[in-house]
């Protein structure tokens, strides 16, 4: 008889521990993640103005489901628009050529070493991964050049230089009143330009306070950028950027008579050939 009526005790108190319990269990649940199903059904633990009909367009037109924290459709890979309708693959102008991303308004964007509007074009051994492909030409990184291919270093295009320097018969030649700076960086310039370097003419006009001094050399453009200017009458490399701010200024094809200082107390004026810098009006011996 005892054992019965404690037996019988011990069931009365599931239900007592039941509701103690009930509190602590429907907290803990309003705690979980509310789960995004599609499409766009709410299934459990909906806010009061989340609708527990289809609200996402179009159901996300079987390309996604409907997410409830985004408010709208959430696309599957390679589909977008409002409504997931929009294919990736085949919205872009030929699929990007499998050479890049399209993006939501139908343009590409291409993978390095392509271009073009549909990225078929390829550019020079992909830029060397040193360079931006823009309409089949290498755009190279600073620091960083090649004639096509953005393949050599800083470093490398220099020592290159340097050593074509060393071989310059154009240094040799004496200095005369008839063969002055002007010949000196016009002869320089052409040898270079047919050994394939971007050569060019630039004069340079150093200012004292007194007197004005003009002065010819040659310059050469690298792909990556900048300006690289040579002394052609000893075929050495010089640094012009006499404000030491790391880039030299100059104008580019034009002269100015009055003084209009663009590095330090000079003028400096880069030109395609002397010829270029005779039609401005720069004067030439």
């Amino acid at each position: 008889m005892k054992n019965n009526i404690y037996f019988l005790n011990r069931l009365l108190l599931i239900p007592l521990l039941f509701s103690l319990l009930l509190p602590f269990y429907s907290f803990a649940q309003s705690l979980a993640p509310i789960p995004d199903v599609g499409p766009g059904v709410c299934v459990s633990n909906c806010p009061d103005d989340t609708p527990t009909t289809t609200s996402c367009p179009n159901n996300c037109s079987g390309h996604g489901f409907c997410s409830r924290s985004l408010g709208g459709c959430s696309c599957d890979a390679g589909w977008s628009g409002s409504d997931c309708s929009i294919n990736l693959v085949t919205f872009c102008p030929n699929s990007c050529s499998d050479n890049g991303f399209c993006t939501s308004n139908g343009e590409c964007i291409c993978d390095p070493g392509y271009s073009g509007n549909d990225c078929s074009t390829l550019c020079p051994n992909k830029c060397s991964g040193h360079g931006t492909c823009m309409d089949g030409n290498c755009i190279c990184d600073a620091e960083w050049s090649g004639s096509s291919d953005c393949s050599i270093s800083k470093e490398e295009f220099n020592t290159m230089l340097q050593d074509a320097l060393s071989m310059s018969t154009v240094p040799d030649m004496t200095y005369m009143t008839t063969y002055d700076c002007d010949d000196f960086a016009s002869d320089l310039e052409r040898e270079l330009d047919g050994q394939g370097y971007d050569a060019s003419f630039t004069l340079i006009w150093r200012h004292d306070g007194m007197n004005n001094i003009g002065h010819a050399v040659t310059d050469v453009h690298p792909t990556g950028g900048g300006v690289i200017f040579i002394e052609p009458q000893t075929g050495m490399i010089i640094e012009l950027d006499e404000n030491m701010d790391g880039v030299v200024g100059f104008r580019d094809s034009t002269h100015s008579p009055a003084t209009m200082l663009t590095e330090g107390m000079s003028e400096i004026e880069v030109y395609m050939d002397r010829a270029a810098a005779e039609v401005t009006g720069a004067p030439i011996d």
